[in-house]
């Protein structure tokens, strides 16, 4: 696993080139995945470090594909950050239920951000949570200031 992997599940092809140059020039190296189903196996098989996750998506959703990603024990871990046109009091409202449903509590992710996204926004966001989780992963609950 890569600290500056991001793995980007995302179905609009327009909007999965844009993250990925726009990571990419942030100093990441983007995995790209077009549906839910490829971004589990690829978060199997890289194990990113972070996830930025679409809801709309054909074949599994997104909704489908985070409780997948929260109740993996090897995936659990990752955050997750979701970046939709789905606002967001939409998307997790569904949280609850389906955490009733299969019996596991859902968290929310560590974000949620409607598209379009402001890359001056976004990269720094993402940097943020990944240094949060870095930090309490060494068990140094300082951050360096913004």
């Amino acid at each position: 696993m890569s600290a500056r992997t991001i793995l980007i599940i995302e179905d609009e092809m327009h909007m999965r080139r844009f993250l990925g140059t726009l990571f990419e020039m942030a100093g990441f190296e983007p995995l790209l995945a077009r549906n839910g189903e490829e971004g589990i196996k690829a978060a199997r098989t890289r194990k990113p470090g972070i996830i930025l996750l679409d809801m709309m998506m054909p074949r599994q959703g997104g909704l489908v594909t985070y409780r997948q990603l929260k109740t993996e024990p090897d995936l659990a871990a990752i955050p997750v950050v979701v970046l939709s046109g789905v606002p967001r009091d939409t998307a997790l409202h569904a949280l609850p239920m389906l955490s009733a449903i299969h019996g596991f509590p859902l968290s929310e992710p560590e974000a949620y951000l409607e598209k379009p996204p402001k890359p001056d926004e976004l990269v720094p966001l993402i940097e943020r949570i990944m240094l949060e989780r870095d930090a309490a992963r060494a068990g140094n609950n300082t951050l360096p200031a913004p």
